[in-house]
């Protein structure tokens, strides 16, 4: 994917505990210090989030999008990352965005274990990429 852009997208469910408040008040904090690296790192995405789940997408330079997944992967606030596209693209789907972000997505079930809504939303932006 040398000197293209790539977009990965990846689902994961959240440790983060306590109140729906509390919660809503971490992923926040989460999303501060993201735009600011990414827009250091020239990375563009959106980030989907729920009551026990993440979904998100990233776009940059290969390099960029290797350095900020590897960071998420090692991050305490979620975990059973699973990476669901990797693609190299022509173009972004969100160059003006450092990190739009979706909150309260609807959680797919009680448990949270299948990411339902989630899929569905990301789906449609990554089914794009499949016709390109």
């Amino acid at each position: 994917m040398s000197g293209s852009l790539r977009r990965l997208c990846y689902f994961s469910r959240s440790l983060i505990q306590g109140s729906a408040a509390a919660k809503a008040a971490e992923v926040d904090r989460l999303l501060s210090v993201a735009r600011i690296v990414n827009t250091r790192f020239g990375i563009t995405g959106m980030l989907l989030s729920s009551e026990d789940c993440f979904a998100q997408i990233l776009e940059g330079t290969p390099d960029a999008v290797g350095e900020i997944f590897g960071r998420i992967e090692r991050d305490w606030r979620h975990t059973g990352v699973t990476l669901l596209h990797d693609k190299a693209v022509a173009s972004r789907a969100f160059a003006n965005w450092a990190m739009v972000a979706v909150s309260n997505v609807a959680s797919p079930h009680p448990g949270g274990s299948s990411p339902g809504p989630l899929y569905e939303r990301l789906a449609g932006i990554l089914s794009q990429d499949a016709m390109n």
